[in-house]
């Protein structure tokens, strides 16, 4: 998968490396996922967009794609019940639906791509 782990507890050295990391497979033409709430949700609810997306972002001319996936509380992936991966799926397959917004500009501030998932949000229920 490629995954570039972020281990902000491992000091700001291991963060800044995480980012460029992030930044080198853009500049490299792939698409990098970024998961800006920096968390998991443990109540279901969205977490603040953190910036770390406008460092990554900063010079670059790709643009962010705002994404939306409905369903994903109550998942095995999610917190509901206090555990994560440790429980039994509801249903298998379990459904999640993924929506795509409209591109953004490389410069867009977190707060305004947060907003702009929380409206497809909105649209969805």
């Amino acid at each position: 998968m490629n995954a570039i782990p972020i281990d902000p507890k491992a000091g700001h050295e291991s963060v800044a490396n995480t980012l460029n990391r992030a930044r080198e497979q853009l500049q490299n033409n792939h698409v990098v996922c970024i998961f800006p709430e920096g968390k998991v949700t443990r109540d279901g609810k969205m977490n603040e967009f953190r910036p770390g997306f406008e460092t990554i972002m900063e010079g670059l001319d790709c643009p962010i794609i705002p994404i939306y996936m409905h369903n994903v509380w109550g998942s095995i992936f999610s917190f509901e019940g206090a555990k994560i991966l440790k429980k039994w799926p509801k249903k298998i397959p379990y459904p999640v639906t993924i929506y795509y917004g409209k591109p953004l500009a490389s410069n867009t501030k977190a707060a305004e791509v947060e907003a702009v998932v929380k409206e497809m949000a909105e649209g969805v229920k």
